[in-house]
């Protein structure tokens, strides 16, 4: 069990209300996850629930050997797991920052993902990076 989530939060009842927080069994899975500051390349244990500064996560024994730029919210700390179980090189920004200021193309130039993944709560859904599309 944990407080309450966001939702919970929204309605000002985070205090009051706890959430199941479940356990999947990805971190048994055989991999070696690395956590690098990708503009310093120096390791670090990343703990934020949105990264306003590039993270890349390095997965030795990930099932697919690509790499992914992942822009993303705070929900993707629950995804985060499967992510690095999955692709080799998850470089993760919070979405705003990746689509701020032209990001996403320098990103993409920069890193040069196999692919390029938006995961966005639904109320974020219609803010602007959205409404245009990307460079």
């Amino acid at each position: 069990m944990r407080q309450g989530g966001d939702l919970a939060r929204f309605l000002y009842l985070d205090h009051e209300v706890t959430d199941t927080d479940p356990k999947l069994g990805v971190e048994n899975w055989p991999t070696t996850i690395v956590q690098r500051d990708w503009r310093t390349v120096k390791a670090a244990t990343y703990r934020s629930k949105q990264p306003s500064v590039p993270v890349l996560v390095e997965s030795s024994g990930a099932l697919n050997h690509v790499r992914v730029l992942w822009l993303r919210g705070s929900f993707g700390v629950a995804l985060s797991p499967f992510m690095a179980a999955t692709f080799s090189e998850v470089l993760q920004i919070h979405w705003r920052d990746g689509f701020a200021d032209g990001a996403l193309l320098k990103l993409v130039e920069r890193f040069k993902p196999d692919y390029v993944f938006v995961t966005v709560v639904q109320r974020d859904a219609r803010s602007q990076p959205f409404a245009t599309p990307p460079d």
